[in-house]
């Protein structure tokens, strides 16, 4: 997995949970430690979750370029189909991790 910042992930999730409470005060009213203590407690889960996303991200990337690549109305007939398909196939071999 690629080292992606997940600090937006985080402070997202903390503050989708606190407004997903029945008796919660809004976010922007709480204190910064409560606020801290929140996104202490979503980050393990955020951690975990991101290797997973990210995969299933990149395998419908990798999906969409293979398919333009060899999809319909995608035979190689000159040097610039051919050219095509070679940046559509490098940059399914970048979206799966592999340069």
């Amino acid at each position: 997995m690629s080292n992606i910042d997940l600090t937006e992930a985080v402070e997202a999730a903390a503050r989708g949970w606190f407004e997903d409470a029945p008796f919660a005060p809004p976010w922007d009213v709480l204190a910064d430690g409560v606020k801290h203590r929140a996104r202490e407690t979503m980050l393990p889960g955020i951690t975990a979750a991101a290797p997973v996303i990210e995969a299933a991200v990149r395998a419908q990337i990798v999906a969409e370029i293979e398919l333009r690549a060899y999809g319909p109305g995608s035979s190689v007939v000159d040097a610039h189909s051919a050219g095509v398909r070679e940046g559509l196939l490098l940059a399914a071999s970048i979206a799966r991790g592999e340069s």
